[in-house]
């Protein structure tokens, strides 16, 4: 219950995974506008539910109602690699495996080519990706590879 008598210095904003009950505080200080971006914790494509306290000098206010679902959508961004560029060097019969780091969005299809190549995946290959990441694995190489 908050004190009525103390002017709101600011709002916590709460944030859920819709569906879920485990409710987090996505800002660290009270927010004075009625906009506030986001950033930490939230994972994109995913549904959330939002609710907010009002603060004063005496604490926080009951919850507000909780929000409608919303989606969590990341700004589009130019595509960037954060590749370490070295050499590999691994022995024939060991496995390999080349991790990429990148952010993008809209995600990105992803297509790995050697020799000018598009390689595909089989029985000596297999390649992963997420929303942060590209990876490679060959669990047995060739000399040729």
């Amino acid at each position: 219950l908050l004190c009525t008598s103390a002017p709101i210095i600011g709002y916590h904003i709460e944030l859920c995974q819709a569906g879920t009950e485990k409710w987090m505080r996505i800002n660290s200080r009270p927010v004075k506008e009625l906009k506030y971006k986001a950033e930490e914790g939230i994972i994109p494509d995913k549904e959330y539910v939002l609710r907010v306290r009002a603060v004063n000098a005496i604490g926080a206010s009951d919850p507000s109602e909780i929000s409608e679902n919303v989606i969590a959508k990341d700004p589009d961004c130019n595509p960037s690699i954060d590749l370490k560029t070295q050499d590999i060097i691994v022995v024939e019969g060991e496995k390999l495996n080349i991790p990429v780091p990148f952010r993008a969005v809209p995600s990105p299809s992803i297509c790995w080519h050697k020799g000018g190549k598009e390689l595909k995946v089989g029985d000596r290959l297999t390649m992963k990706s997420d929303y942060t990441s590209a990876s490679i694995h060959i669990p047995s190489c060739l000399r040729s590879d």
